[in-house]
């Protein structure tokens, strides 16, 4: 298949890249004991070494020459530290709080991305990936209560917290930033390469709740809720210079589940809600250098349903039925507000019914 040009070696290897990776680490852990404080606290150091292999394909006047293999290498050091808290002061209660630090290495794609070298006149220009790109940083705090009310009833609230340095995205297929210009340049090289972004912040809260119903008389007192919210805001610099604020790539705003359960003698059964909020999944889809452009996925509304019988000790019956309502699975568009060249997947209700004996 002719996928890079009319050279059939080029079409064959254009879009081949691998990378072998290897990490090193080392760490140290203590784990504390103050009364009805636990104090876990520990740190992490890790060196990550990353070769890449790729395809360069050069062109000479408008003449596109056969390519070749070419490689880089790409090395992070990273030190970790964290401290952890756990207070329970009571039966039935505990409240956490931690700090830590996490990181998340670039892509292999913009890492050792395939290279391309363009001759004309005076100006080459090469357009490739960037071993130089930094790590993902991130500073993480949190802080929750649980509380166990016996009976069945358990709540969970929680907060959070993330500092974001050297953001990192991708734009569909292709790299996120990509710095070089080639404005007023007569002679010599011309690179274009992907390149980190900003700070960011990510802060939010959580709830989660279960209740089992068992002071209901007769079989009603096998039914229980259930169900957890989350609600999170997030904000980065995309291009790292402060002109443009935007949502993080791929995070939803608000996450929920809601779950009606019965569970008594040989039978069991559950009925699921899941929602996921709208997200922002490629950023400036049509290249103008602005957020209006961006694409955005639609909220996400499906119900799941489970049933399943003990016929006896060892056989059992289960009957699942996934997005009972065939809702939609996926639904982008460009514009938060519009529906332009929407993208909609459905994948439709699927059902199963199974039977295990255990021998």
């Amino acid at each position: 298949m002719d996928t890079c040009g009319s050279n059939p070696v080029n079409s064959f290897n254009c879009n081949t890249q691998r990378a072998k990776e290897r990490i090193y680490a080392a760490y140290a852990l203590a784990n504390l004991q103050f009364g009805d404080l636990e104090v876990i606290t520990g740190a992490r150091y890790e060196h990550s070494i990353i070769d890449n292999v790729f395809w360069v394909t050069p062109t000479v006047e408008g003449v596109t020459q056969t390519g070749h293999f070419a490689g880089n290498k790409a090395t992070f050091d990273a030190f970790l530290p964290s401290l952890a808290l756990n207070y329970r002061p009571a039966r039935g209660a505990v409240y956490r709080a931690a700090v830590w630090t996490s990181y998340v290495r670039p892509p292999f794609l913009q890492l050792g991305g395939g290279t391309s070298t363009s001759k004309s006149g005076n100006v080459t220009t090469v357009t490739q990936g960037n071993p130089d790109l930094k790590a993902i940083r991130a500073l993480n705090l949190d802080a929750s209560g649980e509380w166990d009310f016996g009976q069945g009833g358990h709540v969970m609230l929680a907060g959070f917290y993330k500092r974001l340095r050297n953001y990192i995205y991708d734009a569909g297929s292709s790299a996120g930033i990509v710095t070089g210009s080639n404005l007023g340049v007569t002679s010599g090289t011309i690179t274009y390469k992907p390149s980190n972004g900003g700070s960011g912040d990510v802060y939010g809260i959580e709830l989660s709740a279960r209740q089992k119903l068992s002071a209901l008389p007769g079989f009603l007192s096998g039914f229980g809720v259930a169900g957890n919210i989350t609600r999170q805001w997030t904000k980065v610099d995309v291009l790292g210079d402060g002109t443009r604020m935007d949502r993080i790539q791929n995070a939803p705003d608000l996450l929920a589940n809601a779950q009606l359960f019965y569970e008594s003698g040989p039978l069991t059964f559950d009925i699921n809600y899941d929602h996921s909020g709208s997200y922002v999944s490629v950023y400036d889809t049509l290249g103008k250098g602005a957020s209006w452009d961006d694409v955005w996925v639609r909220p996400i509304n499906r119900v799941d349903l489970h049933a399943g019988y003990a016929v006896t000790e060892r056989v059992k019956l289960d009957l699942s039925i996934s997005n009972l309502f065939n809702t939609y699975s996926y639904w982008a568009h460009i514009g938060k507000d519009s529906l332009a060249v929407s993208d909609i997947v459905n994948s439709g209700t699927t059902s199963l019914l199974t039977a295990t004996m255990r021998l």
